[in-house]
């Protein structure tokens, strides 16, 4: 009997105890039911558990060698499972054309365009895609030497709090990317490089945002101020590179743009 009451009492939890009734997922224990019933399903969901992780881990280090001998070209998929129909993963290239039938610009403001672009699907259909049109848009890790590097910090409205970032923008209509990276970093950072050298180009998002940013790495720097924009409020810092590199992975620098140029830098120069 006192384990009977010993077993009620440890699932009769209540909205007392914060857990309101209607939201609860457990099944209430009878107090008739065995121990050994519990210990079984435990028992039983570890040993389920401990196979699919098995198998998983075996899927995961399948060797490329292995699927290129089957035909499969490209980077091998490291599927989840080996039921996994990896024929399916590995087809031919589209060849049919996507073909834009139309362009409508919805709502301008300042440098932002959203627009609807209608396209036809390789099979046939049509559709309607929003895009926000954006541009070019730069970032600049800038060293002050060999060692160290300017960040810069700004409050940014949308997450509504101040970003790491390095000094970057958007380029002006026309604008060449190498110009706007040279003129952000005067705006922001307060130097002129006397090398801007090309990191790496990416769309921050390829699927919605219509925009290009260019990632360049700053050399030779010498103090040349140009007035920031009229909303920016900049407070700007030299920290050694590592340091940098340690705030990208850690995320206190969020900003794509900022992340992608550091982070890409480390990487190269540890190759």
């Amino acid at each position: 009997m006192e384990t009977a009451r010993r077993n009620s009492r440890s699932c009769d939890v209540n909205s007392a105890e914060g857990f309101p009734r209607d939201r609860m997922r457990l099944k209430k224990i009878p107090v008739s039911a065995p121990r050994r019933r519990i210990s079984w399903t435990a028992s039983r969901a570890a040993s389920v558990a401990l196979s699919e992780t098995s198998i998983a881990r075996r899927s995961f280090f399948i060797k490329a060698s292995a699927l290129a001998s089957r035909g499969m070209l490209g980077p091998p998929y490291w599927g989840p499972s080996p039921r996994v129909n990896r024929a399916t993963l590995y087809c031919e290239p589209v060849t049919e054309s996507w073909i834009p039938v139309s362009s409508t610009p919805r709502y301008a403001r300042g440098r932002l365009t959203l627009r609807e672009d209608v396209w036809r699907l390789p099979d046939g259909g049509q559709r309607v895609y929003p895009v926000l049109a954006v541009g070019v848009t730069v970032g600049v890790l800038a060293f002050i030497d060999d060692a160290h590097v300017l960040l810069v910090r700004q409050y940014r409205h949308l997450p509504r709090e101040l970003s790491w970032e390095l000094p970057g923008g958007g380029a002006h209509p026309d604008e060449d990317p190498l110009a706007a990276a040279q003129r952000e970093l005067r705006e922001e950072g307060g130097y002129r490089a006397a090398r801007l050298d090309l990191l790496t180009r990416f769309y921050p998002s390829n699927a919605y945002l219509d925009e290009v940013a260019y990632c360049y790495v700053a050399h030779g720097l010498v103090p040349d101020p140009l007035p920031a924009d009229d909303d920016e409020f900049i407070e700007r810092r030299v920290v050694p590179l590592a340091d940098a590199v340690r705030m990208a992975l850690a995320g206190d620098v969020t900003e794509s743009v900022s992340k992608v140029t550091i982070l890409q830098y480390a990487l190269r120069a540890s190759a």
